[in-house]
């Protein structure tokens, strides 16, 4: 089977408001699965968290965002090239339970995008509720 090499995954599951601690920062079981899988969170959007008007960022991955041609709201990206580590870190944050519609069968979209030498997976959840 073929698999496009990949540096970044940037998962679209909407509700990622529920995903962060009251620093703005990924919250206790975000931390734990990206230490379990030795993944590292790099964004994760406030979406319209309250006081928040500024996504978590490490680096300068701010825009690749901006870059890849999916609705930002509702982003988190990790940075991972194994296929199987970030099959499983989607599988750990659809078991946290922040949104009941974030599952294997709501998505909806796969792609692969590169922007300047980063090249993307990108994963996209039809998790709106109406």
């Amino acid at each position: 089977m073929f698999q496009p090499a990949f540096d970044y995954a940037a998962i679209r599951c909407g509700y990622t408001s529920r995903l962060i601690d009251d620093d703005g920062a990924p919250n206790a079981a975000m931390k734990a699965i990206e230490a379990e899988l030795d993944c590292k969170i790099v964004y994760l959007d406030t979406e319209s968290s309250v006081g928040r008007t500024a996504p978590y960022v490490v680096g300068e991955v701010g825009g690749l965002v901006e870059s890849l041609g999916i609705h930002k709201k509702g982003v988190f990206i990790i940075e991972e090239s194994d296929l199987a580590t970030v099959m499983r870190f989607v599988s750990a944050v659809m078991e946290i339970g922040h949104c009941a519609f974030f599952m294997w069968e709501t998505l909806y979209k796969q792609s692969f995008a590169t922007v300047g030498n980063e090249a993307v997976m990108c994963l996209v959840f039809d998790t709106e509720s109406g």
